[in-house]
């Protein structure tokens, strides 16, 4: 215990998210590098065991391999496979709009897969197209609905903005995310990835007030929604939207 990890920050961030230790006498774990502080305990909390060994176990099995991009990258804040100063903090977006894609980007938004894996009541069918079980995934990428969405803001931009086809092929909302941000060559500016914000967040609120206040808007009305939510941020200060911002609410 103590010494020095070899390898560089990336690779002590790789081992830790790939890794889960155990204490055991402590004879094999290291300190202050290895990610074994688990449950918020501190130092003086850990009671070492002589006869026990310090176990070491990978987090991810074979269907998740350790080294998979999305899988392990998208755990260490700030790496190059998750870069989410560029993909969502640095955007121009009210905080809660970042927030949100922050969680979305992480699978942790509380749709109906997750509250169904804990045993909490849910409505399981997504309640925008009534057609599939609600994932994150599903709500933003592979909804009926939401591509509907989708499309006509590509159509309001005149094509500055991602191309809808083939969106069903993705597995996670991660790879998702990231391949419409830096695959597509529209979503290269920062005009194009704010709009993005706007629309999974309109999305989204869409979503909460079908289920928590009985509302429910046809597409026609939540694109127009979405047309005058980002003709505000304009206003407010996304100055780069109106370069593509620029039509008249109808």
């Amino acid at each position: 215990m103590g010494t020095e990890v070899p390898g560089s920050l990336t690779d002590r961030q790789l081992f830790n998210a790939a890794t889960k230790i155990t204490i055991g006498d402590g004879a094999t774990a290291q300190f202050w590098h290895l990610a074994w502080l688990q449950g918020g305990m501190s130092p003086k909390d850990v009671q070492l065991q002589e006869d026990t060994p310090d176990q070491i176990q990978r987090k991810f099995t074979p269907r998740r391999r350790v080294f998979d991009q999305v899988g392990i990258l998208s755990t260490i804040p700030g790496s190059m496979g998750t870069d989410l100063d560029t993909l969502i903090w640095k955007r121009w977006a009210p905080p809660k709009c970042k927030f949100f894609a922050w969680l979305a980007f992480q699978n942790q938004l509380w749709t109906a897969d997750r509250m169904e894996k804990r045993g909490w009541p849910n409505q399981r069918v997504c309640p925008l197209c009534r057609e599939a079980n609600e994932s994150a995934l599903h709500l933003l990428a592979h909804c009926r609905y939401s591509n509907r969405i989708w499309r006509a803001i590509r159509q309001w931009t005149a094509g500055h903005f991602p191309v809808v086809e083939g969106w069903d092929q993705f597995t996670s909302i991660s790879h998702w995310w990231q391949v419409i941000y830096w695959k597509d060559s529209r979503c290269t500016y920062p005009r194009v990835r704010s709009l993005i914000l706007v629309v999974a967040w309109e999305i989204w609120n869409e979503r909460n007030a079908r289920i928590f206040q009985r509302k429910f808007k046809p597409p026609e009305l939540l694109i127009e929604k979405i047309k005058a939510e980002a003709i505000t941020w304009c206003l407010a200060g996304a100055k780069h939207l109106k370069e593509i911002v620029s039509e008249p609410v109808a």
